[in-house]
């Protein structure tokens, strides 16, 4: 089992004029959390934003102007150290109304190959399933254990956000019209900390794939199947800059003291991308005859075909919430 403790380092300077809909001043602030120092999982997670908000009349700083110029940056990056990685979960990713508006949550992150064990059916070529046992057919089907590299987010050591938004206030600080345009990145740097767990490895690594032959509907024989200790990031996936450009209406809820929004947003740039998975599966690893050459066909047709990420050209939503 793995525990954590953590310590956590913080700085914040601020002059901004107003939680909601500012009109002036600048904010910097600074987290370091070190997790693990008296556990098992260590890692260093430090984070810095800033934010500026300036006055403007029509397109021209001015400080009698009634509108508002508001700016953020954000940096975040994280690392296991003394040779640990970061759990996978506390990995940065983007996307949604907190930050890049166009794009679901979580869902800015490079996306990695991760191994799996899966079964799959025996099925005979008029569809129906080879039965472990023909005269008890409640205990299913015969099994065969294939080798899989599945599909995942996996999360970025490094993270950058900028927003600019351009605030209109409608009815005093209530309602407001905002233009906006969001830009991110989420980078794996370091393959390194895409190192699986030892028990998780040897877990997949240990069993035999296949089922070459069967007698009295277990599976005898398989083959030795070795996959990589490391997380690999899918060619096209890593290092994929996005930007979300739209236009959103503010109304202050005062039950709920936040903000309810509505957006549109388009998204110029955006992960668009085809690939093909590691084939593992093999012809060897089903048994011979009409059942094992359907079979195997059917899988390599299911897992090794090609395949699309397309993230969404434009999004229209409603969200009780904040960016900035």
């Amino acid at each position: 089992p793995e525990s954590s403790s953590s310590a956590m380092f913080s700085y914040n300077s601020s002059n901004v004029s107003s939680n909601y809909l500012p009109h002036t001043g600048q904010s910097l602030a600074a987290t370091v959390q070190f997790a693990g120092i008296w556990g098992s999982v260590r890692y260093v997670r430090p984070v810095v934003e800033y934010k500026r908000f300036a006055p403007v009349k029509g397109l021209w700083f001015n400080p009698n102007g009634r509108n508002t110029l508001g700016m953020r940056l954000q940096a975040i990056y994280i690392t296991g150290f003394s040779g640990d990685v970061a759990p996978p979960f506390d990995r940065p990713s983007s996307g949604g109304e907190a930050d890049i508006r166009g794009f679901d949550v979580r869902t800015i992150t490079p996306y990695g190959f991760v191994p799996t064990r899966v079964q799959f059916a025996l099925t005979n070529p008029d569809g129906s399933p080879v039965p472990r046992d023909p005269t008890n057919p409640s205990l299913g089907p015969i099994l065969v254990p294939l080798p899989v590299y599945g599909v995942a987010t996996i999360g970025g050591d490094a993270s950058f956000t900028g927003n600019l938004q351009y605030m209109i206030p409608i009815y005093g600080r209530t309602v407001g019209f905002n233009f906006f345009n969001d830009f991110g990145m989420d980078m794996a740097l370091r393959n390194s900390q895409l190192r699986q767990s030892p028990e998780g490895i040897d877990a997949l690594n240990s069993p035999l794939y296949g089922c070459p032959n069967y007698v009295n509907g277990t599976c005898q024989g398989g083959q030795q199947i070795s996959f990589s200790k490391t997380i690999d990031p899918i060619p096209g996936t890593n290092y994929v800059p996005r930007d979300s450009a739209g236009a959103e209406l503010d109304i202050m809820m005062p039950i709920i003291n936040a903000p309810f929004r509505i957006y549109y947003a388009v998204n110029p740039l955006k992960l668009f991308t085809t690939f093909s998975r590691t084939n593992l599966i093999t012809r060897s690893m089903f048994p011979a005859g009409g059942a094992g050459d359907f079979t195997y066909a059917e899988a390599e047709q299911f897992y090794n075909g090609l395949y699309v990420l397309r993230e969404p050209s434009k999004t229209f939503r409603l969200t009780v919430a904040t960016t900035f």
